[in-house]
């Protein structure tokens, strides 16, 4: 029979593994208190029970049992003296009042493995005692051969004597081991019988109970040392089990159509026939402001998936193209993921996202003067990279006025002239022109000149100036970012 082995825990750390008897002898020995944690090795699980409760549990698994004796009724049984037996059971650590004290099954093994020992040794002892003495040599005379003849037999008697006395002494010996082994023996069935059965007799068979010996305990789903009962959260999913539809899932824990399927592994968890990635989109949808939704369904009706009213309103024309555009896009279906790529580049006038917003006029290529008394025009040119319009303003250095302002239709030139005098050099670009007051809408980007622009003649030449409005290798114009409130 296998041996139940255990483990025990001091101070975090564990020793062992050790037999059920040795934890028991050393408990009584107080080497190991109640609250000591012991681990069957054995155990599919490494369930800590306290040593006090396994001891317990085994008292009065027993207590009732009819192998109980009293330790006279045992020292009958095994052939020893009362007196010697109460000794001998101090000596293995086992403290006996009276004879009428109950020797239990457990003790009864501590004391059996006791004597068992002391047999041994007092066998070694036995054979010690028989050991050949030395050969000594001496010398006889013919007056001493009647004596040593005589010496001789008596001495042969006695050997044979002491012989026959060994055997005896030896059988017996033998045979109360053999009875003491059957004995530890039917004690560790019996003992592994207690482990195959219901401790706390809560219906819940000890193989399977993870709390042995707590009748109101028998699973911890979650592992978490807190047994199915008393855990409010089964599963450690972080809803509590009363609201929890499913509270031995940790992946799972709602089901809106109650059809058995928990919402995250329910493709449609309101069962109304729409997948839920279709729903979640018409959810997003609906949660974004009113100008973000008018930019989706221009974007779609920019780019030809959508025929419908720029109207904010989800519908199926609305749903139709977000889906063909996903899915020609190999985009995943997440209004977010939809809407950065469908606004990506993209230039969409205020008008159609903003409520009250007047519409866009069409740009003509013009100038304005603001002052006159100018004589004299110098050569102007302003050139542009064709992917906005501009609209340019000469400010007086003097007093900050507009001297000349020039709207600019995108992929145009502006081949003109400009007063005299010097002038700070401001501009805005855009795609759709509201007028001089909106000037491009919400979407109108401003820079100033950090240099300003002469217009003089010298001697016979009329000093003017070239402007190219973008990027070029070696350009001077060098500009900054205004707000339009310093436009």
């Amino acid at each position: 029979m296998v041996e139940k082995l255990f483990k025990y825990k001091i101070a975090g750390k564990l020793f062992g593994p050790v037999s059920l008897e040795k934890l028991i002898l050393m408990h009584h020995q107080k080497e190991l208190g109640d609250n000591v944690e012991v681990i069957p090795v054995d155990s599919e699980k490494n369930r800590t029970i306290l040593l006090g409760v396994l001891i317990k549990a085994l008292r009065e698994k027993y207590s009732n049992s009819k192998k109980n004796q009293t330790l006279k009724e045992f020292a009958d049984q095994v052939g020893a003296p009362l007196n010697m037996l109460m000794m001998h059971a101090k000596n293995a650590g086992l403290n006996y009042e009276s004879s009428d004290s109950i020797v239990y099954e457990e003790h009864k093994k501590i004391l059996l493995e006791y004597l068992k020992k002391l047999s041994k040794k007092n066998k070694k002892q036995h054979k010690k005692s028989f050991t050949k003495p030395r050969k000594k040599r001496f010398r006889l005379s013919y007056l001493t051969w009647p004596s040593l003849l005589f010496l001789l037999v008596v001495s042969l008697i006695d050997i044979d004597n002491i012989k026959v006395k060994k055997i005896i002494e030896t059988q017996s010996i033998e045979k109360n081991i053999h009875n003491k082994k059957n004995e530890i023996t039917v004690i560790e069935r019996d003992l592994e019988e207690g482990y195959r059965s219901d401790y706390d007799s809560d219906g819940c068979p000890y193989s399977s109970d993870l709390f042995p010996y707590d009748p109101d305990e028998c699973y911890d789903n979650d592992g978490d040392g807190i047994g199915n009962n008393a855990d409010s959260d089964d599963d450690n999913d972080g809803v509590e089990d009363v609201f929890d539809a499913f509270p031995y899932d940790a992946s799972e824990w709602t089901d809106t159509d109650s059809d058995g399927v928990g919402n995250n592994a329910d493709s449609d968890d309101d069962n109304n026939g729409v997948p839920d990635v279709i729903d979640s989109l018409e959810i997003e949808f609906n949660k974004v402001s009113r100008e973000k939704r008018k930019k989706v369904q221009y974007a779609l009706l920019n780019k030809g998936y959508y025929q419908g009213k720029i109207d904010a309103v989800w519908g199926k024309g609305t749903k139709d193209a977000l889906i063909q555009y996903a899915d020609k896009n190999k985009i995943i279906y997440t209004l977010e993921l939809i809407m950065n790529s469908l606004l990506k580049d993209l230039t969409i006038p205020p008008h159609i996202y903003l409520e009250g917003y007047p519409q866009p006029t069409e740009i003509v290529t013009k100038h304005t003067y603001h002052k006159g008394g100018w004589s004299t025009r110098y050569p102007f040119k302003i050139d542009t990279s064709g992917e906005k319009s501009y609209f340019v303003k000469l400010v007086d250095k003097q007093n900050g006025t507009d001297a000349m302002t020039i709207l600019i239709k995108k992929g145009e030139k502006f081949n003109g002239k400009a007063p005299a005098g010097h002038f700070g050099l401001r501009y805005a670009s855009g795609d759709y022109w509201y007028g001089e007051e909106l000037l491009f809408g919400p979407d109108t980007q401003y820079k100033e000149s950090l240099s300003g622009l002469h217009f003089y003649t010298s001697g016979n030449s009329l000093n003017g100036h070239t402007l190219k409005l973008y990027q070029v290798i070696n350009g001077n114009l060098k500009t900054k970012k205004i707000s339009g409130a310093n436009f």
